[in-house]
């Protein structure tokens, strides 16, 4: 849920919040359909209506396909009332078995 450090004075979502966030749920589902983690190589976005501060956004997106290396994911994500935004990515599919390497 977005909160007033995610808007503008007006409480509307910052169009970068939004896209943060269809862009790790499109990464995401690719985990999820083909268990291979992924890095983005290409967000389109479509904003379709505003997020206010306190609405409850959920994202949904579909694999489109992929070959060894790039799978395509479609998704929306959307609020109480509407569709806020929908997007189509293009993954870079890391090796399998690829270790984390995690920053401390």
């Amino acid at each position: 849920m977005p909160g007033p450090q995610h808007a503008n004075a007006l409480g509307i979502v910052h169009g970068g919040m939004m896209a943060a966030f269809i862009d790790a749920a499109l990464g995401s589902v690719v985990y999820h359909a083909i268990d291979r983690r992924s890095v983005t190589l290409k967000l389109t976005l479509d904003y379709l209506s505003p997020a206010r501060v306190g609405d409850w956004l959920e994202a949904t997106g579909e694999l489109l396909g992929h070959d060894e290396h790039v799978a395509q994911v479609r998704g929306r994500l959307y609020g109480p009332r509407h569709d806020v935004l929908a997007g189509l990515g293009d993954f870079a599919l890391l090796r399998p078995g690829r270790p984390l390497k995690v920053r401390s």
